[in-house]
Parts: C-alpha cells; structure tokens; sequence
C-alpha cells in the first residue's frame, strides 16, 4: 500500500489480465471497518490497440466497470423447482450511478495491435480488484461471490454521501 493510501486510510490492490486480445489493470481502493467496506475508486489501464474514438472507449469501460461490479455484488443464478429463477436482466440488481464509486479510465494505444473490443476486457478485473482490496483491508479473503453473501455491507461514496448498496438496490 502506498503511503498516500495509508494516510488517508485506505487499501488498494489490483486485477491484471489478458482479455479478448487485450492488456487490462484495475486497481481497486477501499476503505473498511470491520463489517463494511466503502469502495472509493477503481482506475482502469487499458491497452486498446489504436484508440479510434477516446470518448466512446472510456463510456464503454465505465459501463463495463459497472456491469462486472455489479454481477460482483449481486449476481447470483437461483434455482427454484429445478428452474433458474432470474429470466432476464430486469431481475437482476445492477449498482446505479449515484452508488458507484469514482472510475477512472486510462488508455494506453500500442498501434501495432490487432482491431478488437474495447467494453468486454474490462469487465471482468473488477471483481478480483475489489476482493483482493477487500482482502488488504479486512484480511478477509472472499472466495465466493456474490460478494453480499459474505455478510460485508458494502457501500460507496459518491459525492460526499455514504450510500449502502446492500439496501438500496
């Protein structure tokens, strides 16, 4: 942990991968007391090959940042007689803008690489991101996910409101 974390309290830890063709970092900071954990931010680094359109790439990491945080904390198949119990994506619970955290996208061209996607590698960091911040600050390491089901109150600040998400979804 950095000294700028430490000073202000938090714990920062990150996700790397090779996705869809494609270099992908997030790191994740979090601040937690003993059963809550407050995500505070998540920066993003991503390698997109030659950047066409800056604008549309970081709505799409956004957008996909969220999506992974949110089948993160939420998302969970249920089966009831036999039968998955969520039909479509309106009964899944998604974190809305004014519960996510700060997100901030990076993005690094090396021109040279092959045309591909820009929103899908991005998606799936965020999860291995937060639960290693989780781990940093807690010292509790969760395996499972949802990440709810692990009995963490997860919240997120966003302008200067603490906002739980495990109620207000």
């Amino acid at each position: 942990m950095t000294e700028a974390c430490e000073a202000r309290g938090l714990s920062r830890r990150r996700g790397v991968a090779f996705s869809s063709r494609r270099y992908v970092a997030q790191v994740v900071e979090v601040s937690a007391t003993a059963n809550s954990v407050n995500v505070e931010r998540v920066v993003c680094a991503f390698d997109c090959g030659r950047a066409i359109n800056p604008n549309s790439i970081v709505a799409q990491g956004e957008g996909s940042i969220l999506f992974g945080f949110s089948a993160a904390l939420f998302g969970e198949i249920t089966l009831k007689d036999g039968r998955v119990e969520q039909s479509n994506f309106d009964t899944f619970p998604v974190v809305q803008l004014k519960h996510c955290p700060a997100i901030e996208i990076r993005i690094l061209e090396t021109p040279e690489a092959p045309i591909g996607g820009v929103g899908e590698p991005m998606t799936g960091m965020i999860a291995p991101a937060v639960t290693n911040a989780i781990f940093d600050a807690t010292g509790r390491r969760i395996r499972k996910l949802p990440i709810v089901a692990s009995g963490l109150a997860i919240t997120s600040h966003r302008g200067g409101s603490d906002r739980g998400l495990t109620q207000s979804v």
